[in-house]
């Protein structure tokens, strides 16, 4: 779209020389008023190419900035849900953590008191009949 602007705002001016041109042949009957008109008609063409062209590149200039708009957006949730998902996973790893640390301590106090004691298979404490 932009080389077409380019090669249409670029003609212009030699365009208009050649209307204005031909319009002055005709006025002194030296030249035809169909070349006269055909140019002018010429310079006009393009004149309204060359809006339209610039219309469809605001647009699409406006299409890129909703698009990097959307993906700006689009980025910032997956940040948030990212970091909701890892503040999820800390707190719970840090439960965890806690629990493991009770379990420990309760396996602690239990051996105190029965010294066979030894961990079981779910982290509480379990007997040991000694041998």
């Amino acid at each position: 779209m932009q080389s077409t602007i380019t090669k249409i705002t670029g003609a212009l001016p030699y365009l208009e020389k050649k209307a204005k041109a031909r319009q002055s042949l005709a006025d002194r009957q030296i030249g035809s008023k169909m070349d006269a008109y055909s140019a002018q008609q010429d310079l006009v063409e393009h004149q309204q190419e060359l809006r339209v062209q610039q219309g469809r590149l605001d647009e699409a200039t406006a299409q890129v900035a909703s698009l990097k708009e959307q993906r700006e957006q689009a980025e910032a949730e997956y940040r948030h849900k990212n970091f909701d998902d890892l503040t999820q996973a800390g707190q719970k790893a840090s439960s965890l953590h806690e629990q493991l640390l009770q379990a420990s301590e309760k396996c602690r106090t239990h051996r105190r008191w029965r010294p066979h004691a030894r961990p079981d298979a779910h982290g509480g404490c379990a007997s040991r009949q000694p041998s």
